[in-house]
């Protein structure tokens, strides 16, 4: 996989609004189909058992199965992965918990096409932003590798032969 290469996650129960959520992103024209690896999920429980987490966008379905998009959300970030992060909703208005996830965009399944390609194309410029943010791949005590920016680092300790980033 290329540098550039940007991997969006998609978690929908809906087959058919993954396809548009694809076409919305290409629709765009800011990043090249080429250059984008899209990864389909079809619940909650599903994404959250994805081993390879290092994910640049995240968009979630609030209406899933068992396990809603802020229970995948919240569940994704107490493990320490840091993606942007977009929530999607036929019905569900943000409610005041859902923003402890740090979603970045909350869109609504009810906007038109070119609300959707406007609100999208923000969602884009602020992945390709954060891909340019200096950032180090570190294993979580999960074992999983995850991003870890500067910014969030207080300290790093020596512990043994491995390291600890505070």
């Amino acid at each position: 996989m290329g540098v550039g290469m940007y991997k969006i996650a998609i978690c929908e129960d809906d087959k058919d609004y993954i396809e548009y959520m694809k076409q919305i992103i290409l629709k765009t024209d800011i990043v090249e189909e080429d250059m984008l690896l899209f990864y389909d999920f079809y619940s909650g429980e599903q994404f959250c058992q994805y081993s390879d987490f290092d994910f640049d966008l995240v968009i979630l379905d609030m209406q899933m199965g068992d396990m809603d998009g802020y229970e995948t959300a919240m569940k994704m970030r107490k493990m320490g992965h840091n993606f942007l992060l977009v929530f999607c909703s036929g019905v569900v208005q943000p409610f005041s918990l859902s923003y402890k996830a740090n979603p970045f965009r909350y869109l609504l399944k009810e906007f038109s096409e070119d609300e959707m390609i406007s609100e999208m194309a923000e969602v884009i410029h602020e992945m390709k932003a954060k891909k340019q943010n200096p950032f180090i791949i570190c294993q979580a005590k999960s074992k999983e590798k995850i991003r870890v920016f500067p910014e969030s680092v207080a300290y790093i300790s020596k512990y043994k032969e491995y390291s600890i980033i505070h």
